[in-house]
């Protein structure tokens, strides 16, 4: 750095890992001026999953919805939402999905789409034996599917996406970090809807095709 005659540096917030700080010192040792501290709420926003995943689980909670918040019904979202979504799913260390959303969709939960990697799925149910074998999530290489009630594995360091449904964003709110909802420009007559009370706050909004993606967190 020093043979690069930089002058100034700007650091939008310290680093929130100790092991990994220092920088700034380094920095004014060798004669560079350095400000610390430039937008440093936006940063630190954006730097949540990594703060959070040093200690637990960083918890996202993926949907998809209606313009008059349905969630029933396949498919909802476009083919190009629903690409980036399995690109998220191939970076996350676990899938955390509820049993009815299992048993009724039967679904396979990989990222084909991206040709990424299938993470390891855990089913949220308290009766394991009701769950079929045969669902294709169940026949993904190199994946580990576990079962049960007991959600200690939130307390490891890791990235976990919660699919399911009203029953899963119910049981897990006070677990969830941020939700990502994808909206479609359709109105639905399902019934199927969530019904929770969060306060959030939105932090990103983007668009792919008619589809809108939200990137909230709890407050």
């Amino acid at each position: 750095m020093g043979d690069l005659n930089i002058k100034s540096v700007y650091i939008a917030c310290k680093d929130p890992v100790a092991k990994h700080s220092g920088g700034e010192e380094y920095l004014t040792n060798l004669g560079i001026n350095v400000k610390c501290g430039i937008l440093e709420h936006e940063a630190k926003e954006l730097l949540e999953p990594f703060t959070v995943w040093q200690n637990r689980a960083f918890v996202v909670f993926k949907l998809a919805q209606s313009l008059n918040g349905r969630i029933g019904g396949k498919n909802i979202s476009s083919l190009t939402s629903r690409t980036h979504m399995h690109s998220i799913r191939s970076v996350c260390s676990k899938l955390l999905i509820g049993g009815s959303t299992v048993r009724i969709d039967r679904p396979t939960l990989d990222s084909r789409l991206v040709k990424g990697k299938a993470p390891d799925v855990f089913i949220y149910s308290k009766d394991e034996k009701e769950i079929d074998r045969n669902i294709p999530l169940f026949n993904i290489e190199n994946r580990s599917v576990e079962m049960g009630d007991n959600l200690d594995f939130l307390n490891l360091p890791s990235l976990v996406m919660v699919e399911g449904g009203a029953g899963m964003l119910e049981a897990l709110k006070d677990k969830i970090d941020w939700l990502l909802v994808y909206q479609a420009p359709t109105l639905s007559a399902n019934k199927l809807s969530y019904n929770a009370d969060l306060r959030l706050k939105t932090l990103h909004i983007d668009k792919k095709e008619e589809d809108i993606i939200i990137w909230s967190k709890k407050i």
